[in-house]
């Protein structure tokens, strides 16, 4: 299934467009499709669809529109049975896409890909995969939805990527010396965005290699009228230094020699020109990170846009075991192996630690690795501000003033701004990841500091990746009004991690064990583990330990108890739930992984009421899931 919203939105199935109701529902699916594989709370949803004039029958409303889209996406959904693609999850709604399903994915896949290439050298695989990511677009974004808020709100962020994709293609079109075929599209483009001096410097070049040096001098001073006129400025440095090379007749502005268009027999697997896939399975270290490879893809595009300057606040949630830490490790190795700085820092989940601890632990290693000359430049005037939090930096600079400032909204405030732009000052140097676990147990200020930084980077070599367990979040947590906050910055980017699928259940008992198994033991593993790759290492070696990977599997299959370690897991997570909830919870899980309230009631003697708040408080705790 094809989602699309750059254009006109549309949803195909194979060769069928699918229809998709009225405004409300549809605008439903957009405002999900916006914020695909994060969870859009009811409220918000309800908020966007009715604003001021919501009924009071809106939940309900809700509701029924959700059933509606659902009958949409999946009419062969049996009655019952859980969504697959709309899935509900508290405290509201999410959809599930793969990758590529949404146009707006493989849009920024693409445009990550042709401008790795352009940076390596490739103009003409650049062009190409950058005019492949363009001929995405249809029309303005949600054309028929664009005076609802929501539209109004993202429409401008995505005509930004589209016109930065659009500068880049014509970059990567004046290097394959083709600054004939782009000077029409360059004077309308100007046309167009006036006050953007990218595509005026763009102008001014292709104007010069085509011989026509007197129109590109024109060229800028129009530009420089325009920016004087309208805002008061002069033109950009670039464009300067470009004015005063046309005026020298440097040669380093002459056009390179035509190339031309690659053979596909040419492209070498290996080779940085290769596919990202195959380029990502290469890499060395690639051997044993198995069933996480769609969603490290993720990760290395925004990793890859601050390498290009352009940050990233990247938030990875999942259950305990899912693999959050071994996916940010992964990514990490990648950073480093381009030459960014990585630093980490964890949040203390046993109580006590100061404010502000995964920012003091992450910086605290910055400051340590860093000439206290050039550390001081980093934080420029604001270094006794950045010191309240981190001791280690008056250490390293001892001149730095000591500030007696009282709590208040200002002092924070300033104390944020401090941290932001050293944090920008230190990514300049050299790009720069901050990695932040277990953001389930960070305290208020560090929440409040990491909403400010995403506020502030959009323009800075800065990736900062946290981590969480979604079932810690219920919701008067912190953090899920944190989440909340931060999904409203076009910087910000969300990703859950659920159970593997079975074929990657069996690629990780191989990497385990170095043992294949046979399809019926990776069935049994994947049902009794739901895929979780914490449990299913401590299986596979309980399983290893008896010989029982390769053994003969009779007709009634496997046979699994369970590991030590999985059951810590599972007594840790009950452990917060009362005892009268656990012990039904318990009663429960003997019919399976799915039962009715009503059977529970029946069985247990207690009341359909006492059942009911059973399962809010499973629910609640990421126990139980609505079936």
């Amino acid at each position: 299934m094809e989602f699309c919203i750059l254009g006109p939105l549309e949803v195909h199935r194979e060769d069928e467009s699918l229809a998709l109701g009225g405004t409300k529902q549809r605008s439903l699916l957009a405002i999900l499709l916006l914020n695909a594989n994060r969870v859009v709370s009811s409220d918000r949803l309800i908020d966007e669809l009715w604003g001021e004039e919501a009924p009071e029958t809106a939940a309900k409303a809700l509701q029924v529109h959700v059933s509606q889209l659902r009958k949409t996406l999946e009419p062969n959904r049996e009655a019952g049975q859980s969504g697959q693609i709309l899935v509900t999850r508290s405290p509201g709604y999410l959809i599930k896409l793969d990758a590529d399903q949404l146009d707006l994915d493989r849009f920024e896949r693409l445009a990550a890909e042709g401008r790795r290439a352009l940076a390596r050298g490739d103009p003409e695989l650049a062009r190409r995969t950058l005019r492949e990511a363009l001929d995405l677009w249809r029309g303005p974004p949600l054309a028929e939805l664009a005076y609802a808020d929501f539209v109004q709100r993202e429409a401008p962020r995505l005509e930004e990527l589209r016109l930065a994709v659009l500068e880049d293609r014509i970059e990567a079109d004046l290097e394959a010396g083709r600054h004939g075929e782009v000077i029409g599209e360059l004077e309308r483009l100007v046309a167009e965005e006036p006050l953007r001096e990218r595509p005026r410097r763009q102008l001014m070049l292709a104007l010069y290699r085509a011989g026509r040096q007197a129109e590109a001098l024109d060229a800028y001073r129009e530009a420089r009228e325009v920016l004087v006129e309208k805002l008061g400025i002069e033109p950009g440095r670039e464009l300067k230094e470009l004015e005063a090379a046309i005026l020298a007749q440097d040669q380093s502005l002459e056009a390179p020699k035509r190339t031309g268009e690659p053979q596909p027999e040419e492209v070498n697997p290996a080779s940085p020109a290769a596919p990202a896939a195959t380029a990502v399975a290469g890499r060395p270290g690639q051997g044993r990170f198995v069933g996480r490879e769609a969603e490290l893809r993720d990760l290395e595009v925004a990793l890859e846009a601050a390498l290009l300057g352009r940050g990233t606040v990247f938030l990875v949630g999942g259950a305990p075991g899912i693999g959050k830490s071994r996916l940010v490790d992964e990514l990490s190795k990648r950073a480093a192996a381009l030459d960014a700085r990585v630093v980490w820092g964890r949040c203390w989940e046993a109580g006590g630690a100061p404010a502000y601890w995964p920012w003091v632990q992450a910086l605290r290693s910055y400051v340590h690795a860093i000439d206290p000359g050039r550390l001081l430049e980093q934080v420029g005037g604001q270094g006794a501000e950045v010191a309240r939090i981190l001791p280690e930096l008056r250490e390293a600079l001892p001149d730095l003033p000591v500030l007696e400032l009282p709590e208040s909204e200002g002092a924070r405030f300033r104390l944020f701004d401090a941290g932001s732009s050293f944090l920008k000052r230190a990514a300049s140097d050299r790009p720069l990841v901050v990695v932040l676990e277990d953001l389930h147990a960070a305290d208020v200020p560090s929440l409040l500091l990491l909403e400010f930084i995403a506020g502030e980077i959009a323009d800075a070599p800065l990736l900062v990746v946290g981590t969480y367990r979604d079932i810690e979040l219920g919701p008067d947590h912190p953090l899920t009004s944190a989440v909340l906050d931060l999904g409203r910055h076009r910087t910000t980017r969300m990703l859950l991690l659920e159970g593997f699928r079975e074929a990657d259940v069996s690629r990780l008992v191989e990497a385990i064990a170095g043992v294949t198994p046979s399809g019926r033991v990776a069935a049994a593993i994947h049902a009794g583990t739901g895929g979780n790759p914490l449990f299913v290492g401590e299986l596979v070696r309980l399983l290893a330990s008896e010989g029982r990977l390769e053994e003969p599997i009779d007709e009634a299959g496997v046979r699994l108890s369970i590991p030590r370690g999985v059951r810590d897991v599972i007594d840790r997570r009950l452990a917060q739930v009362s005892d009268a909830s656990r012990e039904l919870l318990s009663i429960a899980s003997v019919f399976g992984r799915e039962f009715a309230v009503e059977t529970l009631s029946q069985i247990t003697g207690a009341s359909v009421e006492q059942a009911l708040q059973v399962v809010d408080d499973g629910i609640g705790e990421g126990i139980l899931s609505e079936a």
